[in-house]
């Protein structure tokens, strides 16, 4: 197998449910953006079948498997077709890309789905190649940064987020990932600075700013913070820059580590009659509910009172 391609174990992951590979310190790496099959380098299905284009392409390539344009075609129709068909997507681009074809999206589609299916590594150096044909491409830029974060490659990660707004794209989510990226690298004096000015942009970026710095208060076991500061964002109304649920769950568990447990039972209870599908939610209130001998049954029941219990 070229260099280049996972190991078969880390592609057999793709059947196991895939998941985003960007955790941040409390939530994911902030990355908002158009759904990667609208994007205009990549050309939406047209009307025709893709499985019938699919058969088109399957017989084009048995008259000549070296065909690179339709190795890259087939394998982006693939990749349009959704994650069930990643694995025979990225086989199909791998293939494309390792006998020379320079059709750039070939880069962007396997950075795309080696991230998603957690290879982060992989993901990077597919849009580092990507990016030396589009340097100005911010989206592929940001994501680079992201592949990087999750890769543990923090320092990295802060130099692609830092270019990203040299070249112009000082938006909030830029903003954000920088100043966590700084953190996590060692350097808190300037992943504040860049709070700082968060805070200086607006009422949405400053409540970014302040959700983030919960996060990083929370990891490092500073509850009390993080707790003030979710506080002042938990009656928020939701905008597209904080989501209520993210910040109800952090909410919850910092509480849940101060040993204030009825509060956290009524928020996790106010987590899942939000999202009436959250395990986690359903769970921890349930559990704390038991703890504190409430028997209010289950989960979409009346929360408790609230009192303190340090139990």
């Amino acid at each position: 197998m070229h260099s280049d391609a996972p190991h078969p174990r880390h592609l057999a992951r793709i059947g196991l449910g895939l998941t985003a590979a960007a955790l941040l310190i409390a939530a994911a790496v902030v990355v908002r953006r158009p759904h990667p099959w609208a994007r205009a380098d990549i050309p939406a299905a047209q009307p025709r079948s893709a499985d019938e284009r699919l058969g088109e392409l399957d017989r084009e390539l048995a008259k000549n498997p070296s065909s690179l344009p339709a190795l890259a075609e087939k394998g982006i129709i693939l990749y349009r077709k959704g994650p069930a068909f990643y694995i025979k997507a990225i086989g199909a681009l791998e293939d494309a890309r390792d006998k020379g074809a320079l059709d750039a999206r070939i880069f962007r589609c396997l950075g795309e789905m080696y991230a998603q299916t957690g290879l982060p590594d992989y993901a990077a150096r597919e849009y580092v190649r990507y990016l030396n044909n589009f340097p100005d491409n911010r989206e592929a830029r940001l994501l680079l940064g992201k592949s990087y974060y999750s890769s543990a490659k923090y320092r990295q990660a802060a130099e692609e987020f830092s270019t990203l707004l040299e070249r112009g794209g000082g938006d909030i989510i830029a903003l954000e990932n920088l100043a966590l990226s700084l953190y996590k690298s060692g350097d808190k004096t300037g992943a504040e600075n860049i709070f700082s000015r968060m805070r200086g942009l607006g009422p949405q970026a400053a409540r970014r700013a302040a959700f983030s710095q919960a996060g990083m208060a929370f990891e490092g076991g500073d509850y009390q913070s993080a707790v003030k500061a979710l506080e002042e964002l938990k009656n928020v109304s939701a905008d597209a820059t904080l989501s209520r649920p993210e910040v109800l769950r952090l909410y919850a568990k910092s509480l849940s580590k101060l040993g204030r447990n009825a509060e956290s039972c009524d928020v996790w209870s106010e987590l899942s009659a939000l999202l009436p599908d959250d395990a986690e939610a359903k769970k921890e209130a349930a559990r704390l509910r038991r703890r504190a001998g409430t028997g209010k049954g289950k989960s979409g029941g009346t929360s408790t009172s609230r009192r303190h219990s340090n139990d």
